[in-house]
């Protein structure tokens, strides 16, 4: 079983670019909405640095990461910047994306397989 400080570096396995962290404030907080702060990172240090920092009580934030690393150079998390992919997924009752039905059809190995019942 997978699971800790593992579970990044197995999830981003073969992959290449760095990885968009942020601390995204809670919906039912009263502090101010929205991303609290990001990095940009594949450093497991940085990271630990980051969650312990911003993933505490008094923030209500939580800890969000992309699914995509970033092309080089990149510093936004959109679509255009996205480089590899560690996994699709699909939310059925979101309308709100622009997914093209090409990407259902891009190859991408199952190395890792995360059930939740």
């Amino acid at each position: 079983m997978i699971g800790g400080d593992d579970f990044l570096p197995e999830l981003f396995r073969g992959t290449e670019g760095l990885i968009y962290f942020s601390a995204l404030r809670n919906s039912k907080s009263k502090l101010p909405p929205g991303e609290v702060a990001h990095i940009l990172t594949r450093n497991i240090k940085e990271i630990k640095g980051f969650r312990v920092k911003w993933d505490r009580p008094e923030h209500e934030c939580g800890i969000y990461f992309h699914c995509a690393t970033l092309k080089p150079d990149a510093a936004r998390r959109i679509k255009q910047n996205c480089h590899h992919f560690t996994s699709l997924f699909s939310d059925v009752d979101d309308a709100n994306h622009e997914l093209s039905r090409d990407m259902a059809r891009a190859p991408c190995s199952s190395r890792l397989n995360i059930r939740q019942h």
